[in-house]
């Protein structure tokens, strides 16, 4: 059953990959093209609204990063 191209896959891993958290400003730096000093300047004046801070981390959806910067 695995192995039939035909099958289709039990979970759509892009979906599953883009609902995961991306934690620190590098990370998300990443997935918005942008460096780690860019991004902890844009997160830190709140420019980023997908972002927030949860036990001194900065933490964000990579789908909603990607929805509001169009990466």
């Amino acid at each position: 059953m695995l192995d039939n191209p035909d099958s289709k896959a039990l979970v759509n891993r892009d979906s599953a990959e883009s609902d995961r958290p991306v934690w620190g400003a590098a990370a998300i730096g990443g997935i918005i093209n942008r460096n780690p000093r860019q991004t902890h300047h844009l997160l830190s004046s709140g420019l980023i609204k997908s972002a927030r801070r949860i036990g001194g981390r900065w933490v964000a959806n990579a789908a909603a990063l990607r929805r509001e910067f169009g990466a």
